[in-house]
């Protein structure tokens, strides 16, 4: 009885470290992501960071990575945006979700 005690806290210890790897894995993977941003007023030239965004929505999308995400500030766009060879991974999205100051 005592020795399936101990066999149990060692499957329980080797489980509970490989559960906390895996959550430290993701929050590295996301540690990396990054935020770029896309306004009418910004230019393709500019780093897509808030303070200097991206113009074409286009130019943002080609940057993205698995975990990253891509905001619209505020403003008219061209007719077209083209979202092709971007995606993301089983554990980590890339998201277009809406811009709101």
């Amino acid at each position: 009885m005592k020795g399936e005690l101990i066999m149990f806290r060692k499957r329980l210890s080797v489980l509970s470290l490989a559960v906390f790897t895996s959550i430290m894995l993701a929050a590295l993977g996301r540690l990396n992501a990054t935020t770029y941003y896309v306004s009418p007023d910004g230019k393709d030239e500019n780093d897509g960071s808030k303070d200097s965004p991206f113009n074409d929505p286009n130019k943002a999308i080609k940057e993205l990575k698995p975990g990253d995400t891509l905001l619209f500030l505020p403003g008219v766009y061209g007719p077209r945006i083209f979202v092709e060879g971007v995606s993301g991974t089983k554990d980590e999205d890339v998201s277009f979700p809406r811009f709101t100051l």
